[in-house]
């Protein structure tokens, strides 16, 4: 190889093996919160698994989004902490969505749902999905709203609205996304307040 390929070789490998890198080497952690988040391909998706201590315990737990790419999703001061620390808890937690909406909001109330359960992130409460409206579909979900939520059973209500935020009305939570794919990033927001992270 003369001097001059070696020259041109020796300027582009570090070019072509950066670009080789960004699609195929494994992404380093981001840590956001004191919480350490690594991404990882689920399926068709990305998803990024947080390691978090739960009880003295570290666990992953899988999200779609970081915690500072849910900022904007606005909750007023301590609604999650108190939901989280309540006493007496609830009987059971509806999660609730519209059977008429897209399919990003059954995602984000089956998110909202799992993560509660298997993370015990209200106490242990058991957790049940719901459709907020009378339908014919075939999944045959109890109908529950925000009148049924009374002290023994609290509900989230997972709805599209003027934006993205949450508001608590007695023993009911209102999860509004402005848009569906928004209500991801709204069901990751609950959950990371759940936790503790922010």
């Amino acid at each position: 190889m003369s001097w001059r390929k070696r020259t041109l070789a020796a300027r582009w490998l570090p070019l072509v093996s950066l670009s080789i890198c960004l699609g195929a080497c494994p992404q380093r952690d981001v840590v956001q919160h004191g919480i350490s988040f690594e991404k990882v391909r689920q399926g068709s998706s990305q998803v990024w698994l947080a390691r978090v201590p739960i009880s003295g315990e570290e666990r992953v737990i899988p999200f779609y989004y970081l915690p500072d790419e849910t900022s904007d999703v606005y909750v007023p001061d301590g609604l999650l902490e108190a939901l989280r620390t309540a006493e007496p808890k609830p009987e059971m937690l509806y999660v609730s969505i519209d059977p008429r909406a897209a399919h990003y909001s059954y995602a984000a109330g089956a998110e909202i749902a799992q993560l509660v359960q298997e993370f015990d992130l209200v106490g242990g409460v058991p957790v049940k999905m719901a459709f907020s409206l009378a339908n014919d579909r075939p999944e045959k979900l109890p109908v529950i709203n925000c009148p049924q939520a009374v002290d023994g059973a609290w509900v989230v209500l997972v709805e599209q609205g003027p934006g993205n935020e949450v508001s608590r009305t007695g023993d009911c939570v209102h999860a509004h996304y402005h848009v569906p794919q928004d209500s991801m990033r709204v069901a990751d927001r609950i959950c990371y307040g759940l936790l503790g992270v922010f």
